[in-house]
């Protein structure tokens, strides 16, 4: 039985731990952060675009 391909989730791991780095960085300090998860809805029949990916949104406010 093959593995599943894991790629896509640890390559999207890889990038919310940049754009954690990056929003310490850029507030000066340790930040709280939001994530919004959403469903794309498929948005063309024949051609299958946007079935099944998620949109992911994160939303960083620096720690009081």
């Amino acid at each position: 039985m093959p593995r599943r391909d894991n790629s896509s989730y640890h390559q999207a791991m890889a990038r919310a731990r940049e754009a954690f780095a990056e929003a310490e960085l850029a507030l000066g300090g340790p930040v709280t952060m939001k994530a919004k998860v959403k469903l794309k809805a498929k948005t063309n029949a024949k051609s299958g675009r946007g079935a099944g990916k998620y949109v992911v949104k994160f939303v960083f406010t620096r720690e009081e």
